[in-house]
């Protein structure tokens, strides 16, 4: 009994169009951008956290500091100053961290972008070379 000989891998395999080669070939290079793209987005996300929480204590203690002073207020109209100037300043606090975080999100979104805009610009000149 014979048998049939074992066909290889190279035979077995169909035969794959250049473009889609080609595009197969650059897969190391598009998983680096995506790598790249997602450490920037968790660099970013974790100096978002850093500035949150920061800004969250510096306004807890500024919360505290108040309070106490408006328990050592002597009459109303002291205590309605007092309290105004709170607002004022606490509205003023919330204003400037909503543009920090703001510049963060234009940041994180930028250094995110960066590496696929370049590895695209990449594939598409390698393109046009052809």
């Amino acid at each position: 009994m014979t048998q049939a000989p074992k066909k290889t891998a190279a035979a077995r395999t169909p035969a794959v169009p250049e473009e889609i080669a080609a595009l197969l070939g650059n897969n190391g290079e598009n998983f680096e951008a995506i790598v790249r793209a997602n450490e920037a987005l968790a660099s970013g996300m974790a100096a978002w956290g850093q500035e949150v929480m920061g800004f969250a204590t510096r306004r807890l203690s500024e919360n505290m500091k108040r309070s106490e002073s408006l328990m050592q207020c002597k009459d109303p109209e002291q205590a309605f100053d007092l309290t105004c100037d709170f607002a004022r300043k606490a509205t003023e606090q919330y204003l400037e961290e909503a543009n920090k975080l703001l510049g963060l999100a234009s940041d994180i979104s930028r250094s995110c972008w960066t590496p696929l805009e370049r590895r695209t610009k990449e594939a598409l000149h390698g393109m046009n070379g052809k």
